[in-house]
Protein backbone atom coordinates (compact mmCIF):
# COMPACT_ATOMS: atom_id res chain seq x y z
CA UNK A 1 0.00 0.00 0.00
CA UNK A 2 1.42 3.40 -0.97
CA UNK A 3 1.88 6.29 1.44
CA UNK A 4 -0.64 8.34 -0.52
CA UNK A 5 -3.26 5.59 -0.18
CA UNK A 6 -2.69 5.43 3.58
CA UNK A 7 -3.10 9.19 3.90
CA UNK A 8 -6.30 9.21 1.86
CA UNK A 9 -7.75 6.36 3.95
CA UNK A 10 -6.88 8.13 7.21
CA UNK A 11 -8.48 11.40 6.17
CA UNK A 12 -11.54 9.69 4.74
CA UNK A 13 -12.20 7.84 7.98
CA UNK A 14 -11.30 10.46 10.57
CA UNK A 15 -11.85 13.86 8.97
CA UNK A 16 -15.19 15.48 8.23
CA UNK A 17 -13.77 17.54 5.39
CA UNK A 18 -13.98 16.45 1.81
CA UNK A 19 -10.39 16.06 0.66
CA UNK A 20 -9.69 16.96 -2.93
CA UNK A 21 -5.92 16.43 -3.05
CA UNK A 22 -2.96 15.63 -0.86
CA UNK A 23 0.17 17.78 -0.89
CA UNK A 24 3.23 15.95 0.42
CA UNK A 25 6.81 17.26 0.46
CA UNK A 26 8.90 16.18 -2.51
CA UNK A 27 11.25 14.36 -0.15
CA UNK A 28 8.41 11.96 0.76
CA UNK A 29 7.63 10.76 -2.75
CA UNK A 30 8.64 7.24 -3.60
CA UNK A 31 9.55 6.32 -0.01
CA UNK A 32 7.95 3.65 2.16
CA UNK A 33 5.93 4.24 5.31
CA UNK A 34 8.76 2.74 7.37
CA UNK A 35 11.27 5.20 5.92
CA UNK A 36 9.03 8.15 6.73
CA UNK A 37 7.64 7.00 10.07
CA UNK A 38 10.31 8.65 12.20
CA UNK A 39 10.13 12.01 10.42
CA UNK A 40 6.47 12.77 11.33
CA UNK A 41 6.15 15.51 8.71
CA UNK A 42 2.94 17.58 8.59
CA UNK A 43 0.16 16.42 6.30
CA UNK A 44 -1.86 19.13 4.58
CA UNK A 45 -5.27 18.55 3.11
CA UNK A 46 -6.88 21.14 0.84
CA UNK A 47 -10.62 21.12 0.37
CA UNK A 48 -13.61 23.33 -0.28
CA UNK A 49 -14.51 23.29 3.43
CA UNK A 50 -11.29 24.47 5.05
CA UNK A 51 -8.25 26.20 3.68
CA UNK A 52 -5.61 24.20 5.53
CA UNK A 53 -5.77 21.35 7.99
CA UNK A 54 -2.33 20.91 9.48
CA UNK A 55 -1.69 18.05 11.88
CA UNK A 56 1.27 18.87 14.07
CA UNK A 57 2.37 20.01 17.50
CA UNK A 58 2.35 23.78 17.41
CA UNK A 59 3.24 26.44 19.91
CA UNK A 60 1.61 29.20 17.89
CA UNK A 61 -1.00 29.05 15.16
CA UNK A 62 -2.44 31.21 12.44
CA UNK A 63 -6.10 31.58 11.67
CA UNK A 64 -5.85 28.75 9.10
CA UNK A 65 -4.45 26.13 11.45
CA UNK A 66 -6.16 23.81 13.88
CA UNK A 67 -4.14 23.46 17.08
CA UNK A 68 -3.25 19.97 18.22
CA UNK A 69 -1.32 18.62 21.15
CA UNK A 70 -1.09 21.85 23.16
CA UNK A 71 -1.13 21.28 26.90
CA UNK A 72 -0.85 24.33 29.12
CA UNK A 73 -1.19 24.38 32.87
CA UNK A 74 -4.53 25.87 33.89
CA UNK A 75 -4.44 28.09 36.96
CA UNK A 76 -8.15 28.82 36.74
CA UNK A 77 -11.17 28.04 38.95
CA UNK A 78 -12.66 25.80 36.29
CA UNK A 79 -12.63 23.94 34.15
CA UNK A 80 -9.55 22.77 36.01
CA UNK A 81 -6.60 20.53 35.29
CA UNK A 82 -7.53 16.85 35.46
CA UNK A 83 -5.27 13.84 35.85
CA UNK A 84 -4.28 11.43 33.11
CA UNK A 85 -6.28 8.77 34.94
CA UNK A 86 -9.46 10.80 34.55
CA UNK A 87 -8.73 11.52 30.89
CA UNK A 88 -8.04 7.85 30.12
CA UNK A 89 -11.43 6.87 31.49
CA UNK A 90 -13.04 8.65 28.53
CA UNK A 91 -11.31 6.35 26.02
CA UNK A 92 -13.99 3.72 26.63
CA UNK A 93 -17.48 3.50 25.18
CA UNK A 94 -20.46 2.35 27.20
CA UNK A 95 -24.13 1.85 26.47
CA UNK A 96 -26.42 4.30 28.23
CA UNK A 97 -28.85 1.53 29.27
CA UNK A 98 -26.23 -1.10 30.02
CA UNK A 99 -25.79 -2.45 33.52
CA UNK A 100 -22.19 -1.19 33.57
CA UNK A 101 -23.35 2.38 33.09
CA UNK A 102 -26.16 1.99 35.60
CA UNK A 103 -23.51 1.03 38.14
CA UNK A 104 -21.49 4.15 37.27
CA UNK A 105 -24.54 6.35 37.90
CA UNK A 106 -25.27 4.61 41.20
CA UNK A 107 -21.64 4.92 42.33
CA UNK A 108 -21.48 8.64 41.53
CA UNK A 109 -24.76 9.44 43.30
CA UNK A 110 -23.70 7.60 46.44
CA UNK A 111 -20.22 9.14 46.40
CA UNK A 112 -21.68 12.65 46.18
CA UNK A 113 -23.83 12.02 49.24
CA UNK A 114 -20.70 10.91 51.10
CA UNK A 115 -18.88 14.10 50.10
CA UNK A 116 -21.87 16.07 51.47
CA UNK A 117 -21.77 13.93 54.63
CA UNK A 118 -25.42 12.87 54.32
CA UNK A 119 -27.18 9.56 53.64
CA UNK A 120 -29.77 8.37 51.16
CA UNK A 121 -32.31 8.15 53.98
CA UNK A 122 -32.77 11.91 53.98
CA UNK A 123 -31.03 13.21 50.84
CA UNK A 124 -30.61 12.47 47.16
CA UNK A 125 -28.02 13.41 44.55
CA UNK A 126 -29.66 14.37 41.26
CA UNK A 127 -27.33 14.27 38.25
CA UNK A 128 -27.88 16.64 35.34
CA UNK A 129 -26.25 17.36 32.00
CA UNK A 130 -24.56 20.74 31.77
CA UNK A 131 -22.85 23.40 33.84
CA UNK A 132 -23.36 24.49 37.43
CA UNK A 133 -25.27 27.53 36.20
CA UNK A 134 -27.63 25.24 34.33
CA UNK A 135 -28.26 23.24 37.50
CA UNK A 136 -28.99 26.47 39.37
CA UNK A 137 -31.57 27.46 36.78
CA UNK A 138 -33.06 23.96 36.84
CA UNK A 139 -33.38 23.96 40.63
CA UNK A 140 -34.93 27.40 40.83
CA UNK A 141 -37.47 26.77 38.10
CA UNK A 142 -38.44 23.43 39.66
CA UNK A 143 -39.40 24.64 43.15
CA UNK A 144 -39.90 28.44 43.11
CA UNK A 145 -43.31 29.83 42.09
CA UNK A 146 -43.53 32.71 39.63
CA UNK A 147 -46.16 34.72 41.52
CA UNK A 148 -46.72 36.10 45.01
CA UNK A 149 -43.50 34.78 46.54
CA UNK A 150 -39.98 36.22 46.36
CA UNK A 151 -36.37 34.99 46.28
CA UNK A 152 -33.67 36.74 48.30
CA UNK A 153 -30.18 36.46 46.77
CA UNK A 154 -27.09 37.41 48.75
CA UNK A 155 -24.48 38.98 46.50
CA UNK A 156 -20.85 40.06 46.78
CA UNK A 157 -19.58 39.25 43.32
CA UNK A 158 -20.30 38.29 39.71
CA UNK A 159 -21.69 34.82 40.41
CA UNK A 160 -24.16 36.05 42.99
CA UNK A 161 -25.29 38.65 40.47
CA UNK A 162 -25.79 35.88 37.92
CA UNK A 163 -28.28 34.14 40.21
CA UNK A 164 -30.28 37.35 40.34
CA UNK A 165 -30.19 37.48 36.54
CA UNK A 166 -31.45 33.90 36.36
CA UNK A 167 -34.38 34.77 38.59
CA UNK A 168 -35.26 37.69 36.35
CA UNK A 169 -35.10 35.49 33.24
CA UNK A 170 -37.37 32.96 34.92
CA UNK A 171 -39.83 35.69 35.98
CA UNK A 172 -39.18 34.91 39.62
CA UNK A 173 -39.59 37.89 41.94
CA UNK A 174 -36.16 38.53 43.37
CA UNK A 175 -34.41 40.96 45.70
CA UNK A 176 -30.62 41.20 45.87
CA UNK A 177 -28.90 42.07 49.15
CA UNK A 178 -25.30 42.26 50.32
CA UNK A 179 -23.66 39.58 52.46
CA UNK A 180 -24.69 41.06 55.79
CA UNK A 181 -26.25 38.77 58.38
CA UNK A 182 -27.90 41.68 60.21
CA UNK A 183 -29.51 42.87 56.99
CA UNK A 184 -30.65 39.32 56.25
CA UNK A 185 -32.27 39.07 59.68
CA UNK A 186 -34.09 42.36 59.12
CA UNK A 187 -35.42 41.33 55.71
CA UNK A 188 -36.63 37.93 56.88
CA UNK A 189 -38.23 39.37 60.00
CA UNK A 190 -40.07 42.14 58.16
CA UNK A 191 -41.37 40.21 55.15
CA UNK A 192 -43.72 37.24 54.85
CA UNK A 193 -43.38 36.73 51.08
CA UNK A 194 -39.80 35.40 50.94
CA UNK A 195 -39.91 31.76 49.89
CA UNK A 196 -36.20 31.21 49.40
CA UNK A 197 -32.70 32.52 50.11
CA UNK A 198 -29.62 31.71 48.03
CA UNK A 199 -25.94 32.32 48.69
CA UNK A 200 -22.69 31.44 46.93
CA UNK A 201 -20.18 29.60 49.10
CA UNK A 202 -17.08 30.54 47.07
CA UNK A 203 -17.56 33.80 45.16
CA UNK A 204 -15.10 32.87 42.44
CA UNK A 205 -14.86 36.34 40.95
CA UNK A 206 -12.81 37.37 44.00
CA UNK A 207 -12.05 34.16 45.89
CA UNK A 208 -14.16 35.18 48.90
CA UNK A 209 -15.60 32.34 51.00
CA UNK A 210 -19.02 33.23 52.36
CA UNK A 211 -20.38 31.85 55.68
CA UNK A 212 -23.12 29.68 54.19
CA UNK A 213 -23.69 27.70 57.39
CA UNK A 214 -24.21 30.85 59.45
CA UNK A 215 -26.56 32.16 56.78
CA UNK A 216 -28.52 28.91 56.95
CA UNK A 217 -28.85 29.21 60.72
CA UNK A 218 -30.29 32.72 60.35
CA UNK A 219 -32.71 31.66 57.60
CA UNK A 220 -34.11 28.62 59.41
CA UNK A 221 -34.04 30.35 62.79
CA UNK A 222 -36.36 33.10 61.60
CA UNK A 223 -38.32 31.32 58.87
CA UNK A 224 -38.13 27.51 59.14
CA UNK A 225 -40.20 26.96 55.98
CA UNK A 226 -38.03 29.27 53.86
CA UNK A 227 -36.00 27.33 51.29
CA UNK A 228 -32.24 27.70 51.49
CA UNK A 229 -30.11 27.18 48.38
CA UNK A 230 -26.31 27.08 48.32
CA UNK A 231 -24.22 27.53 45.19
CA UNK A 232 -21.22 25.32 45.98
CA UNK A 233 -20.16 25.05 42.36
CA UNK A 234 -16.51 25.89 43.02
CA UNK A 235 -16.07 24.67 46.58
CA UNK A 236 -17.89 21.34 46.89
CA UNK A 237 -15.38 18.61 47.59
CA UNK A 238 -12.65 20.77 49.10
CA UNK A 239 -14.31 22.53 52.01
CA UNK A 240 -16.43 20.89 54.73
CA UNK A 241 -20.12 21.67 54.60
CA UNK A 242 -22.96 20.75 56.95
CA UNK A 243 -26.28 20.21 55.22
CA UNK A 244 -28.28 20.76 58.42
CA UNK A 245 -30.06 23.90 57.19
CA UNK A 246 -29.42 23.55 53.45
CA UNK A 247 -32.32 22.35 51.34
CA UNK A 248 -30.55 22.34 47.98
CA UNK A 249 -26.80 22.37 47.32
CA UNK A 250 -25.73 22.87 43.71
CA UNK A 251 -22.36 21.99 42.22
CA UNK A 252 -20.65 20.37 39.23
CA UNK A 253 -17.94 17.88 38.32
CA UNK A 254 -15.29 20.17 36.84
CA UNK A 255 -14.20 22.21 39.85
CA UNK A 256 -12.95 20.86 43.19
CA UNK A 257 -13.89 17.30 42.25
CA UNK A 258 -11.42 17.55 39.35
CA UNK A 259 -13.37 15.97 36.50
CA UNK A 260 -14.24 17.21 33.03
CA UNK A 261 -17.09 19.62 32.19
CA UNK A 262 -20.53 18.37 31.26
CA UNK A 263 -22.09 17.20 34.54
CA UNK A 264 -23.79 19.17 37.28
CA UNK A 265 -25.80 17.96 40.23
CA UNK A 266 -28.04 18.92 43.14
CA UNK A 267 -27.76 17.41 46.61
CA UNK A 268 -31.34 17.81 47.80
CA UNK A 269 -33.38 17.14 50.90
CA UNK A 270 -35.78 14.46 49.65
CA UNK A 271 -38.87 15.60 51.53
CA UNK A 272 -38.39 19.25 50.58
CA UNK A 273 -37.87 18.46 46.90
CA UNK A 274 -41.08 16.45 46.69
CA UNK A 275 -43.06 19.02 48.68
CA UNK A 276 -42.12 21.95 46.44
CA UNK A 277 -41.89 20.29 43.02
CA UNK A 278 -43.96 21.24 40.00
CA UNK A 279 -43.48 25.00 39.97
CA UNK A 280 -41.79 25.15 36.56
CA UNK A 281 -43.20 24.84 33.06
CA UNK A 282 -40.15 23.19 31.52
CA UNK A 283 -39.43 19.53 30.90
CA UNK A 284 -35.67 19.06 30.47
CA UNK A 285 -34.76 21.21 33.48
CA UNK A 286 -37.16 19.56 35.93
CA UNK A 287 -34.95 18.32 38.77
CA UNK A 288 -37.77 16.42 40.49
CA UNK A 289 -38.65 14.48 37.34
CA UNK A 290 -34.96 13.70 36.81
CA UNK A 291 -34.75 12.45 40.39
CA UNK A 292 -37.79 10.21 39.89
CA UNK A 293 -36.27 8.60 36.81
CA UNK A 294 -32.90 8.07 38.47
CA UNK A 295 -34.59 6.42 41.45
CA UNK A 296 -36.97 4.31 39.36
CA UNK A 297 -34.66 3.05 36.60
CA UNK A 298 -31.16 4.13 37.60
CA UNK A 299 -30.98 6.06 34.33
CA UNK A 300 -31.16 9.62 32.99
CA UNK A 301 -34.38 10.66 31.30
CA UNK A 302 -32.48 11.86 28.24
CA UNK A 303 -29.08 11.10 26.72
CA UNK A 304 -26.40 11.30 29.43
CA UNK A 305 -22.79 12.42 28.84
CA UNK A 306 -21.43 8.88 29.05
CA UNK A 307 -17.74 9.63 28.62
CA UNK A 308 -17.87 12.50 31.10
CA UNK A 309 -19.63 10.20 33.56
CA UNK A 310 -16.86 7.61 33.26
CA UNK A 311 -14.36 10.38 33.94
CA UNK A 312 -16.39 11.61 36.92
CA UNK A 313 -16.35 8.17 38.50
CA UNK A 314 -12.55 8.06 38.28
CA UNK A 315 -12.30 11.59 39.65
CA UNK A 316 -14.38 10.59 42.68
CA UNK A 317 -12.14 7.57 43.25
CA UNK A 318 -9.17 9.94 43.19
CA UNK A 319 -10.96 12.15 45.68
CA UNK A 320 -11.37 9.21 48.05
CA UNK A 321 -7.74 8.16 47.62
CA UNK A 322 -6.47 11.67 48.38
CA UNK A 323 -8.31 11.75 51.70
CA UNK A 324 -11.71 13.07 50.63
CA UNK A 325 -12.59 16.67 51.54
CA UNK A 326 -9.82 17.09 54.11
CA UNK A 327 -7.10 15.74 51.82
CA UNK A 328 -8.12 17.84 48.87
CA UNK A 329 -8.48 20.95 51.00
CA UNK A 330 -4.95 20.47 52.35
CA UNK A 331 -3.41 20.35 48.87
CA UNK A 332 -5.37 23.39 47.67
CA UNK A 333 -4.33 25.23 50.82
CA UNK A 334 -0.69 24.29 50.25
CA UNK A 335 -0.98 25.51 46.66
CA UNK A 336 -2.44 28.83 47.78
CA UNK A 337 0.20 29.24 50.47
CA UNK A 338 3.01 28.81 47.95
CA UNK A 339 1.38 31.23 45.51
CA UNK A 340 0.59 33.95 48.04
CA UNK A 341 4.01 33.80 49.70
CA UNK A 342 5.96 34.05 46.44
CA UNK A 343 3.70 36.71 44.92
CA UNK A 344 4.07 38.83 48.07
CA UNK A 345 7.84 38.61 47.79
CA UNK A 346 7.59 40.05 44.27
CA UNK A 347 5.44 42.93 45.51
CA UNK A 348 2.00 41.78 44.36
CA UNK A 349 -0.82 42.61 46.78
CA UNK A 350 -3.87 40.43 47.45
CA UNK A 351 -7.29 41.94 46.85
CA UNK A 352 -8.65 40.26 50.01
CA UNK A 353 -6.42 39.77 53.06
CA UNK A 354 -6.13 36.27 54.50
CA UNK A 355 -7.45 37.54 57.83
CA UNK A 356 -10.76 38.35 56.15
CA UNK A 357 -10.78 35.21 54.03
CA UNK A 358 -8.95 32.40 55.86
CA UNK A 359 -10.41 29.66 53.65
CA UNK A 360 -9.73 31.45 50.37
CA UNK A 361 -7.54 28.73 48.92
CA UNK A 362 -9.51 28.10 45.74
CA UNK A 363 -8.63 31.24 43.82
CA UNK A 364 -6.69 34.35 44.81
CA UNK A 365 -7.18 37.83 43.37
CA UNK A 366 -4.25 40.23 43.11
CA UNK A 367 -4.43 43.98 42.61
CA UNK A 368 -2.94 45.31 39.40
CA UNK A 369 0.51 46.73 40.16
CA UNK A 370 0.84 50.50 40.28
CA UNK A 371 3.21 50.50 37.33
CA UNK A 372 2.51 51.89 33.86
CA UNK A 373 4.49 49.02 32.33
CA UNK A 374 2.03 46.46 33.70
CA UNK A 375 -0.62 45.78 31.07
CA UNK A 376 -2.70 42.78 32.04
CA UNK A 377 -3.44 41.64 28.50
CA UNK A 378 0.29 41.47 27.74
CA UNK A 379 1.02 39.82 31.10
CA UNK A 380 -1.65 37.20 30.43
CA UNK A 381 -0.43 36.45 26.90
CA UNK A 382 3.21 36.17 27.89
CA UNK A 383 2.28 33.66 30.60
CA UNK A 384 0.17 31.73 28.11
CA UNK A 385 3.02 31.65 25.61
CA UNK A 386 5.13 30.06 28.34
CA UNK A 387 2.50 27.41 29.03
CA UNK A 388 0.66 28.93 32.02
CA UNK A 389 -2.99 30.06 31.75
CA UNK A 390 -4.51 32.27 34.44
CA UNK A 391 -8.00 33.79 34.52
CA UNK A 392 -8.71 36.10 31.57
CA UNK A 393 -9.45 39.76 32.13
CA UNK A 394 -13.16 39.63 31.28
CA UNK A 395 -13.91 37.44 34.30
CA UNK A 396 -11.93 39.44 36.87
CA UNK A 397 -13.04 42.24 39.14
CA UNK A 398 -11.84 45.69 37.94
CA UNK A 399 -8.11 46.36 38.35
CA UNK A 400 -7.37 42.88 39.62
CA UNK A 401 -6.47 39.46 38.26
CA UNK A 402 -7.10 35.96 39.55
CA UNK A 403 -5.00 32.84 39.86
CA UNK A 404 -6.59 29.49 40.66
CA UNK A 405 -5.02 27.02 43.08
CA UNK A 406 -7.40 24.13 42.40
CA UNK A 407 -7.50 21.18 40.05
CA UNK A 408 -4.71 18.67 39.46
CA UNK A 409 -2.06 21.15 40.61
CA UNK A 410 0.57 20.85 43.31
CA UNK A 411 2.89 23.27 45.13
CA UNK A 412 5.63 22.57 42.57
CA UNK A 413 3.25 23.78 39.84
CA UNK A 414 2.58 26.98 41.78
CA UNK A 415 6.33 27.50 42.17
CA UNK A 416 6.82 27.03 38.42
CA UNK A 417 4.11 29.61 37.79
CA UNK A 418 5.61 32.27 40.06
CA UNK A 419 9.05 31.63 38.57
CA UNK A 420 7.49 32.26 35.16
CA UNK A 421 5.75 35.41 36.45
CA UNK A 422 9.13 36.71 37.60
CA UNK A 423 10.58 36.15 34.12
CA UNK A 424 7.55 37.73 32.43
CA UNK A 425 7.77 40.81 34.64
CA UNK A 426 11.45 41.13 33.73
CA UNK A 427 10.61 40.85 30.03
CA UNK A 428 8.02 43.62 30.48
CA UNK A 429 10.62 45.87 32.11
CA UNK A 430 9.01 45.67 35.56
CA UNK A 431 11.54 45.71 38.37
CA UNK A 432 10.93 43.33 41.28
CA UNK A 433 10.09 43.53 44.08
CA UNK A 434 7.50 46.19 43.30
CA UNK A 435 6.24 48.86 45.64
CA UNK A 436 2.55 48.01 45.40
CA UNK A 437 1.31 49.48 48.65
CA UNK A 438 -2.22 50.94 48.65
CA UNK A 439 -2.35 54.59 47.60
Amino acid sequence: MSLQTIKMAFLANFSKVKVSRIIAPASHRGKSVQQLKAKQKPIRAYSSDVKVLEVKNCAKTTNTEIKCGIDRKLFTPGPVMVSDRVKRAMLHDVGTRHADFTYVIKFIRQALLQVANVTSDSHTAVLLNGSGTMATEAMLQTVIPRKDKKMLVMVNGIYGQRIGQLCNKLNINCDVISHDLTLLEQRLSSADDIIGVMAVQCETSSGMINPVEEIGSVVKGISPDCLYFVDAVTSFGAIPVRMTNIDFLISCANKSLQSVPGISFVVADKETLQKHRGKGSGMVLDVADQCDELDRTGQFRFTPPTHAMLAFKEALLEHIKEGRVEGRAKRFRDNASTLKSEMTKMGFRQLIDDEKNPNGYFVTSFVHPINPLFVFEEFYQRLSDRGHVICPDRSNLPNSFRIGCMGDLYPRDMQNLVDCIEVVCSDMGINLPMDNRPL
